[in-house]
């Protein structure tokens, strides 16, 4: 068996070093993320929609149908995702009201994210509501749910540093009929708020 000269503690550190940076060219490889974006750079926000048709409660009135409806959006940098929101609403409707709706959320910090500074900061805003839809005069003919979510780059609390906030609105009637939007803030803004849109 050959046996090759102990390296110095000091050597050993500097065969490491080469050897490591004869694994940068790696890195390199086309459609893979060598670092971070540079700061300067715009973040894209892209929102997309669904509804789909939801079976109502076995123990339900007849005439009530239901839906689900949802809306997405997500932040990316350089073509790579940064984090995602989704809201999504199941809502139930007998053509007078509105006679149920329940709410979730769900969100995404990508590595690419993580790697950039993103951090989740919390919910800064949860409202739901009745109101006369148009073509009733019924209360709860409409419902009306938005949320927003903060999506930091520090690890302090909501508000605190900088960062982006989402911001999703669904709007529900007594004829199954739904509209969605999204807004999204970068803050700090002149109010300090993180969101501000209601």
């Amino acid at each position: 068996m050959r046996r090759f000269p102990a390296i110095p503690r000091l050597g050993r550190i500097a065969v490491l070093a080469t050897a490591m940076a004869a694994l940068v060219p790696l890195a390199a490889w086309p459609g893979t993320a060598t670092a971070a974006p540079a700061a300067a750079a715009v973040p894209v926000i892209t929102t997309q929609t669904g509804t789909e048709a939801t079976a109502p409660a076995p123990d339900t009135a007849a005439a009530t149908q239901c839906s689900t409806i949802w809306i997405g959006v997500s932040s990316s940098l350089a073509g790579n995702m940064l984090w995602n929101w989704r809201q999504t609403t199941t809502f139930c409707y007998n053509g007078v009201t509105v006679t149920s709706h329940s709410t979730s959320y769900s969100w995404q910090i990508t590595s690419w994210g993580s790697v950039s500074g993103y951090a989740w900061q919390g919910l800064a805003y949860n409202q739901s509501n009745c109101y006369v839809a148009s073509g009733s005069t019924r209360n709860c003919s409409g419902n009306y749910v938005s949320l927003a979510g903060v999506f930091g780059q520090n690890t302090g609390t909501i508000g605190g540093g900088s960062g982006q906030c989402v911001q999703t609105q669904q709007w529900m009637t007594y004829r199954g009929q739904s509209t969605q939007k999204a807004y999204m803030n970068n803050y700090p803004n002149y109010q300090n708020v993180p969101c501000i849109i209601h």
